[in-house]
């Protein structure tokens, strides 16, 4: 059987050299011979069942003598990435549906955080849902609200209901999250995959700035177009926060 585990340690340095706590922690899982990535915000290694998990030592105790003062873990079977199940509080949950009042939620599923605050000041948005499926719409609705469709059958009376007195469906844009990533990789000058580690931290960064984070399936799309995992992205929003 082959595991993976994912580490991040504090205090977290973005957009820099790395601190000595992450390059020692990524020398011991290499000295254990296991398979590493050092990323741009976290490092995975992956092995066999034995092999890893007797390298966990070794890796937390690099981490904490080379400066850390946190080593934040994750072990999953190889080629999994679960770390959606929950999301730091703010921050639109990638595949479940939640209402937009539920408060605050637990970090990523299966890591403890002891005394880490919830991030703060992540926008919510979270999408507006409505029964029937949206129709294509019209130039004139276009025109008078370019993010709103009507559902079928609907009559257009004053903005934000129809005449016959149910609120109408507002479908939020599905590419507006991606017209934010598009719009970043035209300033950055790359896509977010080809940037170096210190332009991804700087990449996720200015996405947390503009409130790409607020919009549903965010994190893993982020994740996807940055080539990391969500684990490791929800600890960056963390690490912001604190």
């Amino acid at each position: 059987m082959r595991l993976e585990a994912e580490f991040t340690s504090e205090p977290f340095r973005g957009e820099g050299a790395p601190p000595e706590h992450a390059l020692a922690a990524r020398d011991a899982a290499v000295e254990a011979g296991l398979e590493t990535d050092f990323g741009p915000l976290g490092t995975l290694a992956r092995g066999e069942a034995k092999a890893l998990l007797d390298a966990i030592p070794a890796i937390a105790k690099a981490a904490l003598e080379g400066g850390a003062t946190q080593v934040t873990l994750q072990v999953r079977h190889a080629g999994t990435d679960t770390a959606d199940a929950a999301g730091p509080a703010g921050v639109a949950r990638a595949d479940v549906d939640q209402p937009a009042d539920t408060g605050r939620a637990a970090g990523p599923a299966g890591v403890s955080r002891a005394g880490a605050d919830e991030p703060a000041g992540v926008s919510t948005a979270a999408e507006p849902r409505g029964a029937g499926t949206a129709a294509e719409p019209t130039d004139a609705d276009m025109a008078s609200d370019p993010t709103s469709v009507r559902t079928p059958g609907a009559t257009a009376g004053p903005r934000g209901t129809s005449t016959a007195g149910t609120p109408e469906t507002v479908v939020e844009l599905t590419d507006a999250l991606a017209r934010l990533i598009a719009d970043l990789e035209r300033e950055m000058g790359a896509r977010l995959g080809e940037l170096d580690r210190a332009g991804k931290q700087r990449a996720v960064r200015i996405l947390r700035e503009r409130g790409a984070f607020g919009l549903r399936k965010s994190v893993s799309s982020v994740a996807d177009a940055l080539g990391v995992t969500r684990f490791t992205v929800y600890n960056y929003l963390n690490r912001e926060a604190d």
